[in-house]
């Protein structure tokens, strides 16, 4: 069997897989971010891939930061929606839910990027068994 692929381009910079708009002036280096970390976590998991194959069939796990916080004391709080639909038909497998994170001061980019990598990394691993469990009944 082959690995489950996961896609992480868009194809159409219009649609959004890695959305952080309200990241504000962060925002594309958040959603690069967010690529190169479900990238990375999946390097060494032979059962996925983010290398595309013919007739490839898996996941597109669409993000979203819904929210960028910063509180009187400096903390940085951010919210992200996980969508799963399946590649490449595109239906939704299963409604991720939202993630948290929160980080002491200084209030910066960089408390954004540690965020946004913090939950794109728990949202993933709670994605993972989801996918497989789904593309064993719907293969």
């Amino acid at each position: 069997m082959p690995p489950i692929y996961i896609n992480t381009d868009p194809g159409d910079s219009k649609k959004k897989i890695f959305d952080a708009s309200k990241a504000g002036a962060a925002s594309a280096e958040v959603e690069a971010l967010m690529k190169k970390t479900i990238v990375d976590l999946l390097v060494n998991n032979a059962k996925f891939t983010t290398n595309k194959y013919k007739n490839a069939k898996g996941y597109t796990l669409k993000m979203e930061i819904t929210e960028v916080t910063v509180d009187a004391s400096g903390n940085t709080a951010c919210k992200m929606s996980t969508i799963i639909e399946r590649y490449p038909d595109g239906n939704v497998a299963s409604v991720g839910g939202t993630s948290n994170a929160k980080l002491g001061p200084p209030a910066d980019k960089q408390a954004i990027l540690e965020c946004a990598k913090a939950m794109v990394k728990g949202a993933l691993e709670k994605s993972l068994p989801i996918m497989i469990e789904d593309l064993a009944k719907n293969r």
